[in-house]
């Protein structure tokens, strides 16, 4: 998860709108999206956590699902745009192959965004 975390990340460098945004609200969403694209599910702790933290650094659940829709949409054109070598540096072994995982190419879908035709 935090490999597609910091994935997510690098890719928002390049999105114009995402410099409006605090380091912890970027890192919020990029985590949450991650873990969405991942499926992974969260432990009653890990909830807690995420509560305490979001309600102190990040902003409104509006503010997160803003920036994980840019996101998401970023994720899935990542291998036809600009944003190519970063798409190309997380595809290898060391990465984990984050960037060529199937669900990111369907990440807007799971957030109820139109996913961009490649």
């Amino acid at each position: 998860m935090v490999w597609m975390a910091r994935y997510l990340l690098e890719l928002s460098l390049l999105e114009g709108p995402c410099v409006l945004y605090l380091p912890a609200q970027l890192a919020g969403a990029a985590l949450r999206l991650a873990r969405k694209v991942l499926q992974e599910a969260p432990s009653a702790n890990e909830e807690m956590a995420w509560y305490i933290a979001s309600s102190m650094h990040m902003g409104s659940e509006a503010v997160l699902l803003s920036l994980m829709q840019m996101m998401a949409l970023a994720a899935a054109r990542a291998h036809t745009r600009e944003t190519r070598a970063t798409f190309m540096k997380f595809s290898t072994i060391q990465t984990l192959h984050v960037s060529v995982h199937p669900a990111l190419k369907a990440a807007p879908g799971l957030l109820g965004l139109v996913c961009p035709q490649t």
